[in-house]
């Protein structure tokens, strides 16, 4: 009767919970509850299979009883936009990995050039100046000077009969009306010669110099040069005086124009200003050539109507014909720049020839020059200028990856341009393309490194010395240093340490300074 009675409890108890887990569970409690009954009898009673559990399983512990539920959190503390919790970060020190380094023979002693190295006294000479490297012409006189000669050539009758016409008039039995004389062509009597000097055409102010002097040897006197030096403001000079617009007294005559007609400005205010100017010229009836050194497609119809315009490269002088309006600098023109400043990247210090050099390697158009020297991405004078800032220069490194460019060419083109710079510039070019360093700057540097840890420089070149160590390693990205330069910046860490303004590179291993100068470390 015990046992029927517990069979209706079991198989209500079985109905109500999951098949599996509930009837085992029931099957515990039983068994708790009558030690003395088989197990066998009870799985038959509940009508439970038992099986024999695998030999893996043969040894765990008995089922126990489950643990009370956990009470429930008060619902105010739950905070459905916490959950599930993000991943902690670890918030104590761990082993991440282990670098093996070759121990270091003697830290403490100074190297073998120490002794025989001569330190500076006083003041840094560098035995490299830096100097300007002159760009390459644009195009040779022997080229340019055809087309002028075509463009302002005029004739003049001699005292000499044309017989080939009087022959030929004879032959066709043609009456005469007036005797043929024979003509000369020439130049002009005088012609005017404006010269565009804006700081945006720094890039061509040699070229438009070497035309200027070959038109001098031509016309002597009767060359009359008028330089603008500033296109947006209209400032002219002329025999020694400043004028707003075009100076007086100049009518009835040739003129031509070297420059851009504001079209490389970019600030876009200088154009509409040579629009207004070409209709002055036209009022005082003078015949204006203008010889540009922008790409045909930057160039504008507006200014056609005044000017008889010429564009200007290496190539040639070729005639624009205009149709339609443009305004600005073109898309084209703005895609070949970006990527001259991607190509740039490698490069120091900018100067015009290394942009002329490298846009004609490339196929560039003569607008890229102006349009390099004067972006936002470079800070410094017109014709030495450097990278703003570390950020915008690895922006465009970045880039240079994408093309896909030959990196031993471009090296062989920087390598050609390196004796123009400073030699503290030249050791930083090699330091950041891993190149290795010259018997010379070697030199240099160890003995920069002995004046400095032997303190007999002024305490102003001193000051410079930091400085230039601090700026060398502010625009370092992460590639490891030049050994030759690692014992003079452990000098300058060694004077800054305690400073929270030093300057710590991604590419100088700071367990691996040389003792010799650190000294104890802290």
């Amino acid at each position: 009767s015990d046992l029927s009675e517990i069979r209706k409890a079991v198989t209500h108890r079985a109905e109500a919970e999951k098949p599996a887990a509930g009837e085992l569970r029931l099957l515990q409690r039983l068994k708790q509850a009558i030690p003395e009954a088989d197990l066998e009898e009870l799985s038959v009673l509940l009508r439970i299979d038992l099986r024999p559990a695998p030999p893996s399983l043969r040894d765990t512990p008995p089922l126990e009883s489950p643990p009370p539920p956990r009470p429930e959190p008060p619902q105010d503390s739950l905070k459905s936009s916490a959950y599930p919790p993000k991943e902690k970060t670890v918030p104590f020190l761990y082993l991440a990995r282990t670098e093996w380094k070759t121990p270091q023979e003697n830290a403490q002693a100074l190297p073998d050039w120490y002794e025989t190295t001569p330190s500076f006294e006083g003041r840094i000479d560098s035995p490299q100046p830096a100097t300007l490297r002159v760009a390459d012409p644009l195009l040779s006189w022997s080229a340019l000077w055809p087309v002028l000669h075509t463009l302002f050539r005029t004739e003049k009758r001699i005292s000499r009969l044309d017989v080939a016409t009087l022959i030929d008039h004879a032959v066709k039995r043609r009456p005469l009306k007036r005797l043929p004389w024979q003509r000369k062509r020439r130049w002009p009597q005088d012609i005017v010669l404006v010269v565009d000097l804006s700081r945006h055409l720094a890039p061509y102010v040699r070229d438009y110099e070497r035309v200027a002097l070959a038109l001098k040897q031509w016309f002597h006197d009767r060359l009359k040069i008028v330089l603008c030096h500033d296109s947006e403001q209209q400032l002219f000079e002329y025999e020694g005086a400043i004028w707003e617009g075009l100076p007086p007294g100049l009518a009835n005559t040739r003129l031509l124009y070297l420059g851009d007609l504001g079209l490389l400005d970019r600030h876009g205010l200088s154009a509409a200003q040579y629009i207004e100017w070409g209709r002055e010229l036209r009022r005082r009836n003078i015949q204006a050539h203008a010889l540009l050194t922008v790409s045909p497609v930057d160039c504008q119809a507006a200014l056609a109507r005044d000017f008889d315009i010429f564009t200007w490269d290496h190539t040639g002088l070729y005639p624009v014909s205009l149709a339609g309006e443009r305004g600005g600098i073109s898309a084209h023109s703005r895609a070949q720049t970006e990527e001259m400043l991607a190509l740039l990247s490698r490069a120091i210090e900018i100067q015009p020839a290394l942009v002329r050099q490298l846009r004609i390697e490339r196929g560039y158009g003569v607008s890229v020059e102006s349009l390099v020297m004067q972006h936002p991405a470079f800070k410094g004078y017109a014709v030495h200028l450097q990278w703003r800032n570390t950020e915008t220069r690895n922006r465009y490194r970045q880039r240079f990856e994408a093309l896909g460019v030959d990196e031993d060419w471009l090296w062989r083109l920087l390598k050609g341009h390196e004796a123009h710079l400073p030699l503290e510039l030249q050791i930083e070019q090699r330091q950041q393309l891993g190149k290795a360093l010259t018997d010379g700057q070697i030199t240099y540097l160890r003995r920069l490194t002995r004046s400095f840890r032997d303190k007999t420089l002024d305490p102003a070149e001193e000051d410079m010395l930091i400085g230039w160590i601090e700026r060398l390693a502010r625009r370092a990205d992460s590639e490891p240093w030049q050994k030759e330069l690692i014992p003079l910046y452990a000098l300058y860490r060694r004077e800054c340490r305690e400073s929270d303004d030093c300057v710590i590179p991604q590419g100088v291993d700071g367990t691996r300074l040389p003792q010799w100068i650190m000294g104890t470390t802290r």
